[in-house]
């Protein structure tokens, strides 16, 4: 249970438990008092949990104890070893925080002051082996670290996924690292260079990889590019790499194959063993080393963080560890977790939740039409996920890492269940949308997974049990899918005038790697925000400014079959004006907007007052102005259209439904639901605009691309507004 206690009058939140269990062994714990690596194995007796000694020795350990966890610390590999542990005593690890490594040792140890960060004010870190670096701090500091196995794990060298070479002997990855191996044909590989990539000094797996694969000798320098500053850097980096497939890198296990497992890249064996997690608890795989609860060597021995690792070291704690995809320190522990509590949900299995292939074929396609952007959870027409992606893809493993980094990553702080297995290749709840807006993260077609209330993997019922399900979106990359778009979206920060960022976008297309069309899409989104810029559209806006943020900082991100448009909208300093460009996503080349200048209606509303409703209102760039139709009734049969003097291509459109002078006047008058599209050589398209109070924002797209002088919209059914006021409007079009 969650308690609020107090100690020397300073407030802290901590986790509190109260029951006994049996524990099964002897700690033995190995002092350091500034010894550093020295190139050899860990002095570390890790049989002290005693394996002789069955799953009970009779000896309780006592958890009537209460953890502050703002005390607990450590590296990102150990986050969902320390969540589960917490979770499984107390039912909860709210306020849990890990810092990487090298920071977590400062914690511990104490010291100068650093980023702000209050040093010696943690009790125990769950982490890797200390560096050298690390172990001196703690000599200078006079602090004996006291280093605790809790679960094994290994280092393990990673390829390109379509690297041919499966495995190196121990003798070679020394070499390769050394300099003296540079191409892949010298161990049995294509002929193309090896590029190393390290890690940054005092990470984890760097002090790994020099204590266990490079024994005490030195490795080639590695340029800043070459050492990615975190984990999931140095895989992606690996898969998707501007050297072709001859990168190299490395990782620790449970990291590389639960917390960031990628399709991409794969694992070698080491002297023919390959790293998993019966080579590794059997200790036959190379690279050996563990998952080490680290405390002062003055922690008391009845102080509750003890108790903690205690029961991290019982077979309850081991099975723990188990289940959420650890090692344990015992072989006997593996199989602890049972293979039905680690897969079986929705007929999961190892292979079905990581293999896969795909069925839509080779060739592009689209999926357009606004009835088509609001599908039910539901395949249509006997749709299944594999369907979704190119012939052989393997689309679940995709799927699964995507869901996976949201899951672990959500905004919501989704609380979890159960750790996330993957849904298999059959998985039937999904539905496929266009985002024909950016949310700021998607745009395009979007893969929405659906899980009900009887998910094992968390708990939709989070927010006050108001929704029975969640859905999780994913991006579809233009390599992958015939559907694809828009993989990723990432801002580059920019200062303007006035106290707020202007974010300007930059795209991936492509889940493996870059490609030319998005540099020259991307150069050319710099250029538009460099001349929105100049033409003054960040601006003093003292009224956004005070809040710091203004609308016109993120520009507008529409999808329309290939083509992604960009639009920044003036800030009040040059109100009521725009400026966008247009990109192929597949070329990177600008496009053409189609511009069509003149508008006319078939009737129109006489004024109210000051207030007009004639037809170029629908065209002005100001969502507050609306035509209005001028007949008795709820104006079905009318309609208005836009004309240019020449043809242009129009794949679709954006309406503005209703009147958005407030919300008011919205609810209070009529809103389209049905209209028509008419166009030159007899196109004719029907579209249903969705219900409910705040579908404002419509976007459509045609079946077809248009080549057409003019575009009429006719008014065939409409939504009636909450007030006597029978009058139907639309307040903005904009051709796409």
């Amino acid at each position: 249970m969650l308690s609020t206690t107090k100690n020397g009058g300073a407030h802290r939140t901590a986790i509190a438990g109260r029951r006994r269990v049996a524990v099964a062994a002897l700690i033995i714990a190995l002092i350091v008092t500034g010894t550093g690596c020295n190139g050899e194995s860990e002095e570390i007796n890790v049989n002290a949990y005693d394996s002789d000694m069955g799953t009970t020795s009779g000896e309780a350990v006592d958890t009537d104890f209460t953890i502050d966890v703002s005390r607990l610390d450590g590296s990102t590999a150990t986050i969902p070893l320390m969540e589960a542990t917490l979770k499984k005593l107390f039912g909860s690890s709210e306020g849990l925080v890990h810092n990487r490594t090298d920071l977590a040792y400062r914690l511990l140890i104490g010291g100068d002051d650093w980023l702000g960060e209050e040093f010696g004010e943690k009790d125990a870190i769950f982490v890797t082996y200390p560096s050298e670096e690390e172990s001196g701090l703690a000599e200078e500091a006079g602090i004996e670290l006291e280093i605790i196995p809790v679960v094994k794990d290994a280092l393990v060298f990673l390829v390109n996924a379509d690297n041919p070479v499966t495995s190196l002997t121990a003798q070679q990855i020394k070499d390769i690292y050394s300099g003296k191996i540079k191409n892949w044909k010298e161990v049995g590989g294509r002929d193309e260079a090896i590029t190393p990539f390290q890690r940054p000094v005092n990470s984890g797996s760097q002090t790994l990889f020099l204590k266990l694969a490079m024994g005490g000798a030195a490795p080639m320098d590695a340029p800043t590019e070459l050492r990615p500053g975190d984990m999931s850097g140095l895989i992606d980096s690996v898969a998707l790499n501007d050297y072709s497939g001859g990168a190299i890198g490395y990782s620790v296990f449970y990291y590389a194959s639960e917390m960031y497992a990628h399709d991409e890249v794969k694992l070698i064996a080491v002297d023919d063993v390959v790293p998993a997690a019966e080579t590794i608890s059997g200790d036959e795989y190379a690279y050996l080393t563990h998952y080490y609860a680290v405390l002062k060597g003055d922690t008391p021995q009845d102080a509750d963080v003890r108790k903690l690792v205690a029961w991290m070291l019982s077979p309850d704690g081991q099975k723990t560890a188990v289940e959420a995809g650890y090692v344990p320190l015992d072989p006997k522990d593996l199989g602890a977790a049972g293979p039905a509590e680690a897969y079986g949900y929705y007929g999961s299995t190892p292979e079905n939740t990581t293999q896969s292939k795909g069925t839509g074929g080779s060739a592009p396609v689209r999926y357009g039409g606004a009835a088509e952007f609001y599908n039910p959870f539901l395949p249509e027409d006997g749709m299944k996920l594999s369907d979704l992606f190119y012939d052989g893809v393997n689309y679940i493993d995709y799927i699964n890492r995507e869901l996976r980094q949201k899951i672990d990553g959500s905004e919501w702080e989704l609380e979890p269940k159960h750790r996330f297995t993957g849904i298999p290749n059959d998985y039937p709840l999904f539905n496929l949308r266009k985002n024909e807006i950016s949310d700021g993260r998607q745009v395009g077609t979007v893969l929405d997974i659906l899980f009900d209330e009887t998910t094992p993997f968390f708990d939709v019922n989070s927010f006050g049990g108001i929704i029975d399900a969640w859905v999780i979106s994913i991006n579809l990359p233009l390599d992958l899918s015939p559907y694809g778009a828009v993989w990723k979206i990432d801002y580059e920060k920019e200062a303007s005038d006035s106290d707020y960022l202007v974010l300007v976008p930059q795209v991936t297309t492509y889940f493996k790697g870059s490609n030319a069309a998005d540099a020259k899409t991307n150069e050319g989104l710099r250029w538009l925000y460099e001349r929105a810029k100049k033409a003054g559209f960040f601006g003093p806006d003292p009224d956004y400014a005070a809040r710091g943020m203004n609308d016109s900082a993120v520009p507008e991100l529409y999808m329309v079959r290939d083509k992604l448009i960009v639009l920044y909208r003036g800030s009040d300093f040059v109100a009521g004006q725009t400026m966008s460009l247009a990109f192929n996503l597949r070329t990177g080349e600008e496009v053409d907007m189609p511009v069509f200048p003149n508008i006319k209606a078939s009737s129109t509303r006489a004024p109210m007052g000051a207030a007009s409703y004639n037809a170029s209102l629908a065209i002005d760039g100001n969502y507050e102005t609306a035509w209005c139709e001028g007949v008795p009734g709820p104006g079905i049969g009318e309609w208005i259209e836009l004309s240019a003097e020449s043809k242009q291509r129009v794949d679709g459109i954006k309406i503005i439904n209703g009147y958005r002078k407030s919300d008011e006047a919205y609810m209070n008058n009529n809103r389209i639901k049905t209209v028509t599209i008419t166009a030159e050589d007899g196109f004719s398209e029907s579209f249903v605009i969705p219900a409910g109070e705040w579908t404002w924002y419509v976007g459509i797209e045609f079946s077809v691309p248009v080549y057409t002088s003019w575009l009429r919209l006719t008014i065939d059914d409409v939504y009636p507004g909450d007030s006597d006021s029978e009058d139907t409007l639309i307040s903005e079009i904009e051709l796409r």
